[in-house]
């Protein structure tokens, strides 16, 4: 008889997020920061942030189960963290060189995206 109203919701970006939730602090280590910072992304429905925080929790875990080389590894410790970041950071400028050295500039404008996520997280 009658229809039903839709309402209509727009999500809060991912600032606004951030904002309310706090995940900005400098008294976290940066792996606090990265899984508060997932949280974020994910209600936030961020197609970019979300990969790239998920990347780098992955290879956290990768670089605790297999410490390379016999050396231990601190998921506490920002510098071990920060040897994580500066890693993806070597990557995502290879894959942009790759990319822009076939003509893929599409491909390359993601990738610096990417790219300005990662450098976020690392200090000046």
């Amino acid at each position: 008889m009658f229809a039903p109203r839709l309402y209509f919701r727009a999500r809060p970006t991912t600032a606004v997020l951030r904002r309310c939730l706090g995940s900005t602090a400098d008294a976290q280590t940066l792996d606090a920061r990265l899984k508060a910072d997932l949280k974020v992304a994910m209600k936030a429905k961020d197609k970019v942030r979300l990969p790239v925080i998920k990347g780098i929790l992955s290879d956290i875990l990768y670089a605790e189960k297999n410490p390379a080389g016999g050396a231990s590894f601190s998921r506490g410790s920002d510098a071990d963290v920060a040897a994580i970041f500066q890693r993806a950071i070597r990557r995502r400028n290879d894959l942009i060189e790759s990319f822009v050295g076939g003509g893929r500039e599409d491909l390359a404008e993601t990738e610096r995206a990417k790219l300005a996520i990662l450098q976020d997280y690392l200090p000046t």
